[in-house]
């Protein structure tokens, strides 16, 4: 029979390997709790990501330039024909995405006005088909097919201009294309006038916006073309703007929106 010393260090080197199994064991339960809360952590991460939107950075360039937002997507609703002249009276469907610019539909010599119905009143415009055919055929067209109902000014400059147009409501949304700018050089603004915003030369889609003030009409550059004069409403283009903010940013304190636009033609 074995002595008692040896006995007791059998049963001592039995006792350390038990333990130190009993200790990888509790390690080991650690390290997967661990990478629970980790995996968990990440999974809950990513649903914040998604439900905040990419946090791609937006760039501003300009006065009344949109913000461009990377990877946007602009609508789930059917894309519009741009070969097909839109009938006077509007589509049945409201279509906010185009392949392209849309072909010539307006006459230059015909009279053009454009009734902007917003939730604080309406604005009447006169638009300017000789001076700015491609883009007085463009807001007619996209009017026309509905484009327009329902967007917010998601950009208010107080003493400055209102800005609209953007589907996404964001400032880096329009209608899927581009086309070139159609301004005069010694171009002056006038309080009242309604002209393009956009994100560089040549950069127009949906965007634009009314010029509140005889202070906004000064601060702008020949950069914008412009399309059309508010006739009746400027009271209307006054609350809106009353509504804004001062910085360049012009996140809205109350947020209004354009409910339809309608154009008359004669």
């Amino acid at each position: 029979m074995p002595s008692d010393k040896r006995q007791r260090q059998r049963e001592n080197s039995r006792a350390r390997q038990e333990a130190a199994i009993a200790a990888a064991a509790r390690a080991k339960r650690r390290t997967q709790i661990i990478l629970g809360v980790v995996v968990a952590l990440a999974l809950g991460a990513a649903a914040v990501f998604a439900m905040q939107g990419s946090g791609d950075d937006d760039t501003t360039t300009g006065a009344t330039t949109s913000t461009t937002k990377k990877g946007a997507t602009t609508t789930t609703l059917p894309q519009g024909d741009p070969d097909t002249c839109p009938p006077a009276e509007g589509t049945a469907t409201r279509f906010v995405s185009f392949a392209k610019a849309p072909k010539m539909c307006i006459d230059e010599n015909k009279t053009y006005t454009a009734l902007i119905k917003t939730d604080v009143g309406d604005i009447e415009l006169m638009l300017r088909p000789k001076e700015a055919p491609k883009t007085v055929n463009n807001f007619v067209f996209l009017a026309r097919n509905k484009f327009y109902d329902g967007i917010v000014f998601h950009r208010v400059v107080t003493d400055f201009m209102d800005q609209t147009g953007d589907p996404e409501g964001t400032g880096g949304g329009g209608p899927g294309y581009k086309f070139e700018d159609e301004v005069k050089s010694d171009y002056k603004y006038k309080t009242g006038d309604v002209a393009m915003a956009n994100a560089g030369p040549n950069t127009n889609g949906s965007q634009f916006f009314l010029v509140a003030s005889d202070n906004g009409a000064k601060a702008l550059t020949a950069s914008y073309s412009p399309f059309g004069t508010v006739t009746k409403g400027m009271d209307v283009v006054t609350a809106i703007n009353n509504d804004g903010s001062p910085d360049q940013a012009g996140t809205p304190k109350v947020q209004h929106r354009m409910i339809s636009v309608t154009i008359t033609e004669e």
